[in-house]
């Protein structure tokens, strides 16, 4: 029995160490995956989470199960995003780190947006992401008006169309407003040089709140691209 109980509780200690083992090394490589994500890419405040036990099974297979990336800013498509989350699957170990397949989530800031649609106007534009949506204040016949802006997915691009207006408090139709001013916008995109491989699949407003200034999340999933082409395209 003496004999039995050692062997048990060296099974234990075995055991411990082995899932001790796993974890510091999944913790050090997750640095080092956040350190090449960063050092490959302009991407800003990178962290990165390995999910999946054991992680040493994983290394030796050559290929991670699911991996979470996270930057508080890059550039996707050409445009600054911030918020920047990437979840991939069957994520090869080595650069460029191919990820099989996945999906990315970014936002694209009330800022970037403003740029988009002043070259198009022409004109001085606030952006503003509110529960209402996007809210584009310019001025008109020397008056305040505020377009009303949804964002959408239209030929895997980025694109806003406008909804209504609102003019010294009131609601009105977009096509009430004079000299073509809806026309102008509707359909308005945003340029995203995606990489091959990526595809956009939704946009939401996401409303400015705490000190963000909010703007439009970007949904697209990802198959065979390389790590680095998502965060610096």
């Amino acid at each position: 029995m003496r004999f039995l109980r050692r062997l048990l509780i060296t099974v234990i200690v075995l055991a411990l160490l082995a899932v001790a083992a796993d974890r510091v090394a999944c913790w050090a490589f997750e640095r080092t995956f956040a350190h090449e994500a960063t050092a490959q890419t302009d991407a800003r405040d990178v962290s990165a989470s390995i999910h999946g036990f054991p992680f040493l099974t994983q290394l030796w297979n050559g290929s991670l199960d699911d991996v979470t990336v996270s930057a508080g800013s890059a550039t996707f498509g050409g445009t600054t995003v911030t918020d920047v989350d990437v979840d991939g699957t069957g994520v090869s170990l080595t650069s460029p780190y191919v990820v099989t397949d996945g999906t990315v989530e970014a936002t694209v800031p009330s800022a970037e947006l403003e740029k988009q649609v002043a070259a198009r106007t022409r004109s001085d534009v606030a952006i503003e992401a509110t529960d209402d949506g996007l809210v584009a204040t310019t001025k008109v016949f020397g008056l305040d008006v505020g377009l009303v802006l949804e964002p959408k997915v239209s030929g895997g691009s980025l694109a806003v169309d406008v909804k209504a207006a609102k003019i010294a408090g009131a609601t009105v139709s977009a096509n009430a407003l004079p000299g073509g001013l809806a026309s102008t916008l509707d359909g308005l995109k945003v340029p995203l040089d995606l990489p091959k491989g990526v595809t956009l699949t939704g946009a939401s407003v996401v409303p400015a709140r705490d000190g963000s200034d909010g703007g439009v999340r970007v949904s697209a999933t990802a198959s065979d691209v390389a790590l680095e082409h998502l965060a610096s395209s």
